[in-house]
């Protein structure tokens, strides 16, 4: 299924996005905010993708008119039964960074993911150092659920974790079901 919003198109990833995701992820000013540290190939995630994955959906950002990848975007760690997943976002082209496309891209993708997937609750895990993330997350909606203290560690670096999290009743009543 092919999501559109106004200035972005969002669609299933595919094999042939490889080698710029792998760019993307590898790139120091991005993978800073991740939590994982692994340098990637493209075997590496060629490998990961070709894996059957129940419990997770990739989707590819496009800029809608130039129909270019400029990100991705998922739900992960999806529970069924208890209706909730993991949302995250990587916007991998840093020229499109302060557009306000993540924040677009979310007010599709959370939508989708609370009819489609017809969940009641999505949460999303960010550094505490993020805080251009939070303060996104925020604006949605999404509220502070807790703070892991020392949750993450980079070689030396420690990191505190930022749980928030939105519920499908909260994000109704923000109009974000609307339309």
């Amino acid at each position: 299924m092919i999501l559109r919003a106004e200035r972005v198109t969002l669609r299933p990833m595919r094999e042939k996005d490889a080698k710029l995701i792998v760019e993307w992820r590898n790139d120091p000013a991005i993978r800073k905010w991740l939590f994982s540290d692994r340098t990637l190939t493209v075997e590496s995630h060629l490998e990961w993708f070709r894996r059957p994955k129940p419990d997770r959906l990739d989707y590819v950002i496009c800029l809608r008119e130039a129909r270019r990848p400029i990100g991705t975007v998922s739900f992960t760690r999806i529970e069924p039964q208890e209706a909730t997943a993991e949302v995250g976002i990587l916007l991998g082209d840093r020229t499109q960074w302060g557009e306000g496309l993540a924040t677009e891209t979310y007010r599709r993708w959370l939508p989708f993911g609370f009819r489609r997937l017809d969940l009641q609750y999505i949460y999303g895990r960010t550094l505490s150092t993020n805080h251009r993330n939070i303060r996104k997350n925020l604006r949605l909606g999404f509220c502070v659920e807790k703070i892991l203290r020392d949750e993450y560690r980079r070689g030396d670096e420690v990191h505190d974790v930022v749980v928030m999290g939105l519920r499908r009743e909260d994000a109704r009543e923000l109009g974000l079901l609307e339309g």
